[in-house]
């Protein structure tokens, strides 16, 4: 069952916002190690090694073959089948609940452009409207009406990584403030960790624990080249539906699964639209 519910945002001397969204409920071994060691010849090609064998995996799953595997298609169960029989191929033992499957709950939600702003608001009081779509997207985490105020707070990228003596958060203040943060990596959070660090849930978990209510992110300028219904990744923050009225990444619908539970704002702001609203 489908049905319209109004998500506004407001973010008092930084960003304004409101949404209306539709919910719908639906039904190669490698032996490398991915701990923080340190850069050597030998480590740096067993992480070239492990990355090759990883990349001929995607490179099948993101094959033309299986046309976007969208989920509870017959490309998508295509993909689950490779995708068992790599887990028997390297000895993984059934966890699921049909073998390796287990079913879950899904939903989807998109954003109504026509009854959805985002504007900025500079300290000095003048607002820039942002087109929902071209200039910026939102992906709403709640539905019915969800007010935020709030300050915006750049926090670069937004990572905390102890193990590598990262911590972009100390002695900033996000308590029931907007996070604005840049999807991209310093160089020394590279191989596995960059992919694990790339998505906003992985950067929300320690942006919520530092009291941040939302985040909007820049993505790198490789990630946005299609406009803000690219690549942001993680959460379905810059997807078409974002503005566009294509339906959005299927969520996970147990709130406990959701990795962006908390945040009663996730949106994306690519870089070129960021540059021209801060400069001005």
């Amino acid at each position: 069952m489908k049905y319209w519910k109004t998500a506004k945002y407001f973010a008092v001397a930084g960003l304004v916002f409101s949404a209306a969204v539709a919910f719908e409920q639906q039904t190669t071994k490698s032996s490398f190690d991915p701990g923080i060691r340190p850069i050597t010849p030998a480590s740096v090609q067993a992480e070239k090694d492990a990355e090759d064998a990883w990349f001929a995996h995607v490179q099948f799953l993101a094959s033309d073959e299986l046309k976007g595997r969208r989920t509870g298609t017959p490309d998508f169960i295509h993909a689950v089948e490779y995708v068992e029989s790599q887990f028997k191929a390297i000895g993984l033992k059934p966890a699921g609940t049909d073998g390796y499957r287990q079913p879950v709950g899904f939903r989807s939600a998109a954003v109504d452009a026509g009854h959805s702003s985002l504007e900025f608001i500079s300290p000095d009081g003048q607002a820039q409207t942002l087109k929902i779509g071209s200039e910026a997207s939102l992906s709403p985490n709640k539905e019915g009406e969800v007010p935020v105020t709030g300050s915006a707070v750049f926090v670069g990228y937004g990572l905390v990584v102890p193990g590598l003596g990262l911590d972009a958060l100390q002695g900033v203040d996000l308590r029931g403030k907007v996070a604005v943060i840049l999807l991209a990596s310093p160089t020394s959070v590279h191989g596995p960790l960059k992919a694990y660090f790339r998505t906003t849930a992985s950067r929300w978990k320690a942006l919520k624990a530092a009291g941040a209510i939302g985040l909007i992110t820049i993505p790198e300028e490789r990630q946005s080249a299609g406009g803000p219904g690219r690549g942001a990744g993680g959460g379905g923050a810059a997807r078409p539906g974002g503005g566009g009225g294509h339906p959005l990444p299927l969520q996970l619908a147990d709130p406990a699964l959701n990795g962006l539970e908390g945040a009663r704002l996730n949106a994306t702001w690519p870089g070129d639209s960021a540059a021209a609203v801060v400069a001005g």
